[in-house]
């Protein structure tokens, strides 16, 4: 490549077509992104490569002089000042504007374009429509003259040869595989930002994009291949991990400035990295003094890049939702770890402990809530243990059904600790299985998992910590183990969000929806006033099933309650079937005790009350039978907001994003318009026309 003869002293910048490569050199008049390696294989070697020279031109009515050997445009091209885009519309409308459409023009000789960008542009569309792709070359740096102004200066074609040293790419779906005609626009990127904090995978990223590219979806439409979006979602990641903790500190101290309530700690090791944290929000914090008399703890989710477990801190509030009272991260899982969390957790919370936790079974966790909860009931989650313990007793059962159901019955129907010891060691007789190594293990953790042993205490419709493994399972959704600690937390407030808003659903259920009533009873009227819908649900289970019994007086303060169904052998199996349940009352003081003790672990009465209060014409609830977490007024002081607030939360939408959405919805739009207009050469020449007059507009 040569420089042609001309007054002006300046650079010149060749465009190559290469076998499937594009590299580009630097020049100081270049943008950052030409700053990479130049390819000089071909510099010397015009007649082998297909090849477009380009000097800037002076704004002034200097002729630039150059061979004609290989020009298309006629001899006269080079001495022609073509105009801009103006002159070369009009062109194309006499042309009927389907040649520029269907099949981009060669360059020629003493074409001038407004900018670099636009000259490679240009020779681009050129390249991928010819099926090859293109360099960028730098031969010389330009020197810094008053000649001519940024703003003045124009690029204009001084040489073009139109021969290659390699075969052409025929099929145009194959073009795209070519590392020059591969790439994402500014907007794209931003867009594919946005998708990674959703935890959007690579697969449906992919899926997305295509549909926004093409109207059926097709991979093939987009200019760039999944494995780009793959390696640019990694390269997110890392870009996330440099500045990971600062970031994060960052976004917790603009959360405090927002929401004056927001709390949050972090811990570092002697080498400044993060070994603990923990964060929650005002609402859950003002919500903690109505709800804190069960807290179900797991610690068991892997959530983030640096494999530090997520260790929520879930309840059900009084629509029987899980509430979220904040989240901690341990990096080691040991007794230390736990103690700083929870201590952490009590401090947060005005030094009130939780009444009673449910936990998996580690022993770590166990010292930690004995030394900073000494107070609390503390159980083990059920389903965690007797999983691993399926691992050996699922085979034995499986030989053993009468043991597998006695074992059932053992744990699920004993109402007292007699009860279940007694049971337990006649199965264990009945079935010789004294030697079994896991029912022994099982017996000797007894206390801590078996449900006769918390039938006195608050653990609401809950056996195992289903809230919490549900929390879990809804987490996954937001989050990936991939994540960085930034990303984790934001969409943890995400979630957060989102429990909120289904919370204001069901309150808004209870204040506007009036539930359906089953029977005449005064007292399901009362309570239907007073419940929330979900709870007010459950209360209707209860009546439901005390049409299964019949109750008499024993003696003045005990009446027996007989299942009806132990009487038909024509009734369906029930594990109550033929039980018996004696109810402690006091009448005239409203006192009742029933030794299932629904009441007391679930903080509503239960069908056999409420058949001996029928039978005594009891038509009110007595109030304290009335727990106040499951009325509907219960979180008046969750979430003081006011209008303002709830505009300001509404109004604010960031820009960068907006920019993004607006891309999506507009590429998406315009390449339905794409594939009409592709339909034939009069659709392509009427889109072509309202193209060039929308770009007209915007300018």
């Amino acid at each position: 490549m040569y420089l042609p003869s001309t007054s002006y002293t300046g650079p010149s910048t060749t465009i190559n077509s290469g076998a499937g490569t594009s590299t580009m050199g630097s020049s100081e008049r270049m943008e950052d992104a030409f700053h990479q390696p130049a390819n000089t294989h071909a510099t010397n070697n015009a007649k082998s490569v297909s090849e477009m020279a380009i000097v800037p031109a002076i704004p002034t009515s200097t002729h630039v002089h150059t061979s004609t050997s290989n020009t298309q445009a006629g001899e006269t091209a080079a001495d022609t000042e073509v105009n801009d885009e103006t002159d070369d519309e009009t062109q194309g409308d006499e042309d009927g504007g389907q040649s520029e459409i269907m099949v981009p023009q060669p360059p020629y000789l003493g074409q001038r374009f407004d900018s670099f960008a636009d000259a490679k542009e240009f020779y681009q569309t050129y390249a991928k429509f010819h099926g090859f792709a293109v360099n960028t070359e730098y031969h010389r740096k330009i020197k810094k003259t008053n000649k001519y102004s940024r703003d003045g200066a124009q690029w204009v074609v001084t040489e073009y040869f139109d021969e290659h040293n390699h075969e052409l790419i025929k099929k145009f779906d194959l073009v795209k595989f070519l590392t020059a005609h591969r790439g994402f626009t500014p907007l794209e990127k931003k867009f594919i930002k946005l998708l990674l904090d959703c935890n959007v995978g690579p697969s449906r990223m992919v899926q997305i994009l295509s549909l926004i590219h093409s109207k059926n979806g097709s991979l093939s439409s987009m200019p760039y291949l999944p494995a780009d979006v793959t390696n640019l979602k990694a390269k997110y990641r890392r870009e996330s991990k440099l500045a990971d903790i600062e970031a994060m500190i960052a976004y917790f101290d603009e959360k405090a400035k927002e929401d004056k309530d927001f709390f949050y700690r972090i811990r570092l090791d002697d080498e400044d990295r993060v070994r603990n944290m923990y964060w929650v929000d005002g609402a859950a914090r003002r919500a903690y003094k109505h709800f804190r008399d069960c807290i179900s703890f797991d610690a068991t989710y892997l959530t983030n890049m640096y494999k530090m477990p997520c260790a929520p801190f879930i309840v059900i509030n009084n629509h029987n939702q899980s509430l979220q009272f904040g989240c901690g991260l341990v990096r080691n899982e040991d007794t230390d770890g736990y103690v700083w969390l929870f201590k952490t957790f009590l401090e947060c919370m005005g030094g009130l402990a939780p009444m009673n936790i449910i936990t998996y079974q580690d022993f770590s966790m166990r010292v930690g809530i004995k030394e900073v909860f000494p107070l609390a009931v503390h159980r083990h989650c059920r389903w965690h243990i007797i999983k691993k313990a399926e691992e050996t007793l699922g085979p034995f059962f499986a030989d053993r059904p009468d043991l597998h159901k006695a074992f059932e019955l053992c744990m699920d129907h004993s109402l007292t600790v007699e009860e279940f010891e007694r049971s337990w060691m006649a199965m264990i007789e009945t079935y010789r299985v004294q030697d079994h190594e896991t029912l022994a293990s099982l017996w000797e953790k007894r206390m801590y998992w078996v449900p006769a042993y918390f039938m006195q205490c608050f653990f609401p419709f809950l056996q195992t910590t289903q809230h919490s493994e549900g929390f879990n399972a809804v987490l996954k959704r937001y989050v990936s183990p991939g994540n960085s600690l930034l990303q984790f937390a934001k969409q943890y407030t995400a979630l957060q969000q989102k429990i909120l808003g289904s919370k204001l659903q069901q309150e808004a259920n209870t204040a506007l929806k009036q539930p359906k009533l089953l029977t005449y009873l005064p007292m399901e009227r009362q309570m239907s006033k007073i419940y929330t819908n979900t709870i007010f649900n459950k209360f209707q289970e209860e009546i439901k099933r005390a049409s299964m019994y019949t109750a008499f007086q024993v003696d003045e303060h005990t009446f027996k309650v007989c299942s009806i169904m132990g009487m038909s052998d024509s009734e369906p199996e029930d594990p109550d079937k033929g039980r018996n349940y004696f109810v402690k009352a006091s009448i005239s003081e409203g006192e009742y005790y029933c030794q299932c003790c629904k009441f007391e672990r679930d903080g509503i009465v239960c069908c056999h009350i409420l058949k001996v209060m029928d039978l005594n014409a009891v038509t009110r609830m007595p109030r304290h039978f009335i727990r106040r977490r499951w009325t509907w007024d219960t979180d008046d002081a969750l979430a003081p907001q006011t209008s303002n607030a709830v505009l300001a939360v509404h109004d604010e939408r960031p820009e960068s994003t907006m920019e993004a959405v607006r891309h999506v919805v507009l590429t998406k739009n315009y390449a339905e318009l794409i594939d009409e207009s592709c339909k034939s050469d009069e659709t392509a020449r009427v889109a072509e026309k309202h193209r060039k007059a929308l770009k007209r507009e915007l300018d």
